[in-house]
């Protein structure tokens, strides 16, 4: 068997595992309901940025005036960041439930909300100035429905919008007449399997605490959520994880395949959790975030790409890589690269998949070092994913040096593409010889 041939059959396997992958539809819930609500983490990032950033340069002697501006941004943390797990839940259960067809996939996240409400810890323990522990009840605390509860949400999420459409798919039916008006008789009709997947994850819950002694969300915590966070959480693992992402993107099959549902989850908590510190005066903890990603491994979209562009507008002798270069530009400064990746291309161009995979890498490496050490701040403001580059360093890290660290790795990052450009250019040309 010849070596294109085995390369060619790699490829293909490779293609088909990774397809079935990205249609999974517990992967493609997860993946659907954080692009639902991210806008919401935006938001509330742009509103600490404002709120405990920008407003307290503006306004430094009056505290009082400045206690009361920043509840703005406060408020519209609450209810965003604060409450992340509460909306991840019933977003997982309504889209789950809509991509399977379900007839009532706004009852499927409305259980999932009620579900996940109902697994959460509902008292929050305290020690008062005796030195007493105290516990007070009927409350849900914001570490537990926020940021630490993502994991959490995602499986509640899931399993509630599973057991209820089994048992809706059962016709457990309450037929009222057809007297009742048809959104009552609707609303009947559910009403079974409601409670019984209701019952069934109390009881499940309740079980595992008496056998266990952890109840469900303790249970995730323990399986789920602190083994993926260990290694999210490693310079060497998120490396793994969005470096076979990136691979996948190479050979057509979108990056986010592997990082919606494996790598998105810790590095959205991690991002909130400092986003929380930065607006409560405290030092944010999480070097690797979703903000660390985006502006060393995205410049100019996945692969760090507005670098191959710069090197096709300023050294190539080539027309037609010069006028691609030229016209991907302008959506190149907005993070937005597919014109290279399926117009050059990238995809199965092998001289162009080494750099597209490997530079991206090259580039969380140094900031990941740079940040160990402190020279460049942690990320503690989430930025949309189109802000150009150098503006989104200096915003998510809140300081000049993110920008400017940016700038050398985009100046670094054109002479590591330009000799796989030039290889790719001189094959390109040898075969436009050879078809004469």
């Amino acid at each position: 068997m010849s070596d294109a041939l085995m390369e060619n059959k790699f490829i293909q396997v490779i293609t088909k595992i990774s397809m079935k992958v990205g249609q999974q539809r517990h992967l493609s819930a997860i993946k659907e309901s954080f692009i639902l609500v991210m806008p919401l983490f935006l938001m509330a990032g742009l509103a600490v940025m404002v709120s405990f950033a920008l407003l307290p340069m503006i306004i430094k002697e009056n505290v009082e005036l400045l206690t009361k501006l920043q509840g703005w941004g406060a408020a519209i943390n609450n209810g965003t960041l604060q409450i992340s797990a509460l909306l991840i839940a019933p977003s997982i259960g309504y889209i789950l439930a809509k991509n399977a067809k379900f007839e009532g996939p706004l009852v499927a996240g409305i259980v999932s909300l009620a579900s996940f409400v109902m697994l959460s810890p509902s008292s929050v323990s305290y020690v008062d100035a005796n030195g007493i522990e105290q516990t007070i009840g009927g409350v849900l605390n914001f570490g537990d429905i926020g940021s630490n509860g993502l994991i959490g949400g995602i499986v509640v999420g899931l399993i509630a919008s599973e057991v209820l459409m089994f048992f809706a798919k059962m016709n457990l039916k309450i037929k009222l007449g057809p007297d009742v008006p048809s959104g009552v008789a609707r609303s009947f009709e559910v009403l079974l399997p409601i409670l019984i997947t209701l019952s069934l994850l109390s009881l499940g819950s309740l079980l595992l605490q008496l056998l266990t002694g952890k109840d469900l969300m303790q249970m995730i915590v323990f399986l789920i959520q602190t083994p993926l966070s260990k290694v999210n959480n490693s310079i060497l693992g998120l490396m793994l994880l969005f470096g076979m992402g990136i691979f996948l993107f190479s050979l057509g099959i979108h990056h986010t395949v592997i990082r919606a549902p494996f790598v998105d989850p810790i590095m959205t908590a991690n991002m909130n959790e400092n986003t929380l510190a930065f607006a409560n005066g405290q030092a944010p903890e999480h070097i690797l975030t979703g903000g660390f990603i985006d502006i060393f491994a995205q410049m100019g979209g996945a692969g760090a790409t507005i670098s191959l562009v710069i090197a096709m507008i300023l050294f190539t002798k080539h027309k037609n890589s010069n006028q691609l270069g030229k016209l991907s530009l302008a959506p190149a400064l907005f993070n937005i690269n597919e014109p290279i990746i399926f117009g050059y291309p990238i995809v199965y161009n092998l001289p162009l998949m080494i750099p597209f995979v490997l530079i991206p890498l090259f580039n969380m490496g140094v900031g990941y070092i740079l940040m160990r050490i402190g020279i460049v701040p942690l990320t503690v403001v989430a930025v949309p994913w189109t802000t150009p580059p150098i503006f989104s360093g200096v915003i998510a890290t809140q300081s000049w040096i993110g920008g400017a660290v940016q700038a050398v790795l985009i100046a670094i990052n054109v002479m590591m593409y330009l000799p796989f450009m030039k290889i790719s250019e001189n094959i390109e040309r040898k075969m436009a010889q050879q078809s004469q």
